[in-house]
């Protein structure tokens, strides 16, 4: 293996600069790389398939979708996946409040204590119309009363959420649902930009989520993957989005056609909307500090820190919401693109369901105007903020004037005794002064009177002066 090694290092240090290409040549055109049929291949297999029967097209899609005998990966992988943290409280009294909004729609949720020895969690969760919700630790150990692993994976229209894969099961997975390696890299190096990437046989979308964590709010990226049959999601925490439209599904199973792009919009809507509790605290929030900064009373000594709290909130938000405009409007320009397609070739299996553009269309006007509001609070915030600070500005002149103002008048208060207490030294001191052979108080009067004199026209003359 070291000589091998060597000999690939020698190689490259004789060959010359442009001939290197062709030591990477891997037989395989640019467009097949990155998983893009050119377009001769297209409109060939297009052709071909208008041809065809429709028995043969589903079966030839079937079989292109999953490869059933990467299912003998998984009961070789051993389970030793960490487990994902719970962010939810360890006493089932205390009800779980955050600083960024309120989680009372979780009051349902399942106390889970601190355990030194808990049972593995159920990562695994397979769910359809038919089936229901199923929970395994693994993808294997995903059973059905009537159905097995194989005949669940080749259904229709179905949902695969896994939490926390190994690198193990990540492989394994990636091998049974064709999943190309530039995604499994996505996802195992958890990818935090939001992104709708086009590939072969499915889309890949990377939303974000976020949990709570000691009242903090920690983005969770949820990595989607998008087919004509089935849908798979990914992400390295426990969250109620999945529940959540798990519930929505069941109770709009009769009045729509729940396809995976349907799913895959279900969550987006779900994640977005969970963001609306907390804008609407913000709103509260800018509200309080609008009205008290201009109320604007003297013991409001955190409001600096009140409003850098909430700028602080916007500021996270924004940069939450922010890139999910370009995800949702990549992701209806590509499922345009393929409901043309597939109406030009007249596929009637697994068809996309044909209002998931205008449903995306109004997550899009949700996150729009998320995003206005949050501008118009951020600039609240800053206007409100400088004008508090103006306003302090204007407290501490005016105090600063109040003060100088008393200076000068002890000063000149001071320059008026002062030569009296002149005065009164001399006729303090041990040597021959005026009056001194005299043994009544003539000259002590006539010196107080004299001193008094000099400290009412000094006075006087000070007032009419305007100095005090």
């Amino acid at each position: 293996m070291s000589q091998e090694k060597e000999n690939r290092s020698s190689l490259l240090l004789i060959t010359e600069p442009k001939d290197l290409d062709k030591l990477f040549d891997t037989g395989r055109s640019l467009e097949q790389d990155i998983c893009f049929p050119n377009n001769t291949s297209r409109h060939s297999t297009s052709s071909t398939m208008l041809d065809k029967p429709e028995k043969e097209i589903k079966r030839k899609s079937s079989n292109s979708s999953i490869d059933l005998n990467a299912l003998a990966l998984f009961k070789e992988i051993q389970i030793h996946t960490p487990q994902p943290k719970h962010y939810y409280s360890t006493d089932q009294k205390q009800q779980l409040l955050s600083l960024y909004g309120d989680n009372s729609r979780d009051d349902t949720i399942q106390q889970f204590p601190t355990l030194p020895h808990r049972q593995p969690e159920d990562r695994f969760n397979y769910y359809h119309l038919d089936t229901g919700c199923i929970k395994a630790q693994t993808l294997s150990d995903l059973s059905h009363p009537h159905l097995t692993l194989k005949e669940l994976l080749l259904k229709e229209n179905y949902w695969i959420d896994i939490t926390c894969p190994s690198n193990e099961e990540m492989k394994a997975i990636s091998k049974l649902f064709h999943i190309h390696p530039l995604t499994t890299e996505d996802i195992m190096s958890h990818e935090i930009r939001e992104k709708c990437d086009v590939f072969r046989h499915y889309m890949f979308v990377c939303y974000r989520a976020f949990v709570h964590d000691n009242h903090q709010l920690r983005p969770v990226t949820f990595y989607n993957i998008v087919t004509k049959r089935h849908i798979l999601t990914f992400h390295f925490d426990h969250v109620p989005h999945v529940r959540h439209v798990q519930q929505r599904v069941n109770q709009l199973q009769d009045y729509i056609e729940v396809v995976p792009d349907w799913i895959n919009y279900a969550i987006m809507d779900e994640i977005t909307d969970s963001f609306a509790p907390i804008i609407q605290q913000i709103e509260s929030e800018v509200d309080s500090i609008d009205d008290l900064v201009l109320l604007y009373k003297s013991d409001q000594s955190d409001m600096v820190l009140r409003i850098g709290t909430c700028r602080k909130k916007v500021i996270q938000m924004v940069r939450l919401l922010g890139t999910k405009v370009e995800v949702v409007r990549g992701l209806m320009k590509r499922i345009e693109e393929r409901t043309i397609e597939q109406e030009l070739l007249n596929d009637m299996i697994a068809k996309i369901y044909p209002d998931v553009a205008l449903y995306l269309g109004d997550v899009q006007d949700h996150i729009l105007t998320m995003l206005q509001n949050l501008n118009h609070y951020e600039t609240v915030l800053a206007r409100s903020e400088s004008n508090y600070l103006a306003r302090i500005s204007i407290e501490l002149t005016q105090t600063s004037n109040s003060t100088n103002h008393v200076i000068g008048r002890l000063t000149i208060f001071a320059t008026v005794l002062l030569p009296m207490n002149l005065v009164t030294g001399l006729w303090g001191m041990n040597v021959k002064v005026p009056g001194k052979d005299y043994d009544n108080l003539i000259y002590f009067f006539w010196i107080v009177l004299s001193l008094a004199v000099f400290a009412i026209l000094s006075l006087t003359f000070a007032k009419r002066l305007k100095l005090i």
